[in-house]
């Protein structure tokens, strides 16, 4: 290998001129093409190369990232979408039917083990379905359907005027089931027996079918005008009040000078309160 030596001052005058050179070229990049000196932030970012690659690779980057994101967001949604169908009608299919109907949406059939009487649905045919139709669900779920169990009726038997007590293991043995209990008062049954039901007595229905009952409170309670007892006799305050039909509760004897004695001097209810034939009478009686 040749090695050539370089005197010195040649070797500075390369170097000065080779300044030079770089200086003119940075005087003249600030200058546009038509000779005017370029504001001082844009010459400062053309000296600063590897600022303007830095800034290039973050948009780089960023833009790679967005999109990436964009990419995976649609395909996830594309993919759920796709897993998705909308529940077929099934109500009055056969369960071969049914099975064939629902294969085709890739959704399976769950049969309810306990059958209902139907007056429009034959025997065998789903009569009610759990989700409903038109419901996006997920492919491969199950369906529950409830197959009918016939046509089969009976007469309601009338149990007016009888304990409500007994109601439901009567329905029951029936084919019925108790469904509603309403209570009011009635001057005419008794208290707990059954004033009326729905439906009527004598009415045929398809076995399972609901029965309401209303049942008696009893005759509703009567208030009275509680009197001013005060300075009466107690023996005949005590008569009156007994032939009524009130109760009579505590008597207390008291000292009350001025008064003779088995005078009424205090009472509660106080007079004029509402009181009905429940309700009990205190007195208090001078001694």
């Amino acid at each position: 290998m040749i090695k050539l030596k370089v005197p010195t001052r040649l070797g500075r005058f390369l170097l000065r001129l080779g300044h030079i050179k770089r200086s003119f070229h940075e005087r003249e990049s600030e200058k546009t093409r038509f000779g005017e000196r370029k504001p001082g932030f844009l010459i400062a970012l053309q000296k600063r190369k590897w600022l303007w690659r830095l800034i290039a690779s973050i948009l780089l980057m960023s833009s790679l990232v967005f999109v990436t994101a964009v990419t995976a967001y649609i395909t996830m949604v594309v993919s759920v979408k796709g897993e998705e169908t909308s529940v077929p009608k099934l109500m009055g299919m056969t369960t071969t039917e049914a099975v064939q109907v629902l294969s085709e949406q890739d959704l399976k059939l769950r049969i309810i083990e306990k059958r209902q009487y139907s007056k429009g649905v034959e025997e065998g045919r789903v009569i009610r379905q759990e989700p409903e139709p038109g419901i996006s669900i997920k492919r491969n779920s199950a369906i529950r359907v409830t197959l009918s169990a016939g046509t089969r009726t009976i007469v309601v038997p009338s149990l007016i005027g009888q304990s409500a007590r007994n109601a439901a293991s009567v329905f029951s043995r029936n084919g019925l089931n108790l469904h509603t209990i309403s209570q009011t008062h009635s001057n005419q049954v008794v208290m707990n027996n059954i004033i009326a039901q729905e439906p009527s007595p004598g009415t045929e229905v398809v076995r399972g079918s609901r029965v309401n009952i209303l049942v008696s409170l009893g005759p509703r309670e009567k208030f009275f005008v509680m009197p001013d007892l005060i300075g009466k006799e107690y023996e005949i305050v005590s008569n009156q009040l007994t032939r009524g039909g009130f109760r009579i509760g505590n008597t207390f004897y008291r000292n009350y000078p001025g008064v003779r004695r088995d005078i009424v001097i205090m009472q509660y209810p106080k007079a004029g309160y509402s009181v009905s034939k429940t309700d009990i009478i205190n007195l208090w009686i001078s001694e």
